[in-house]
């Protein structure tokens, strides 16, 4: 069983893909279906926002460290590495959970268009 095979099992009430074919259902399945993608993009302004944030802070350390960097204590200069090492790898650890987030959302994107007619995003993009 693949991946996407367990997601489908979890995915859907009925197994049929025929049983969406009720004018109702298929509504339904639309709006779950646009609520996703508004959500995936809701993902997406986050991550923008945090690699805002992380590399505003660090554009701001590099210059402070350019600024005073012949008047600056050794020891000073460690502890802004130090901090500044620490705010890259929780930068990499957000970054690659909002990947995470992101695929599991496209995945499940994907099989609302199992049952909608058209399949614009997860097989025609």
């Amino acid at each position: 069983m693949t991946e996407m095979d367990a997601i489908r099992d979890r995915l859907w009430t009925d197994p049929a893909p025929g049983a969406s074919n009720d004018p109702a259902t298929r509504a339904e399945i639309l709006e779950q279906y646009k609520l996703c993608l508004e959500l995936a993009d809701r993902i997406s302004q986050r991550r923008d926002s945090a690699n805002t944030f992380f590399l505003t802070f660090h554009t701001t350390v590099i210059a402070a460290l350019a600024g005073f960097s012949p008047e600056i204590e050794p020891a000073i200069a460690r502890a802004f590495f130090g901090v500044t090492v620490g705010v890259c790898a929780a930068w990499w650890l957000l970054l690659r959970s909002y990947r995470t987030l992101n695929r599991a959302k496209f995945q499940v994107i994907g099989l609302l268009e199992e049952r909608l007619p058209a399949r614009p995003i997860y097989q025609a993009e």
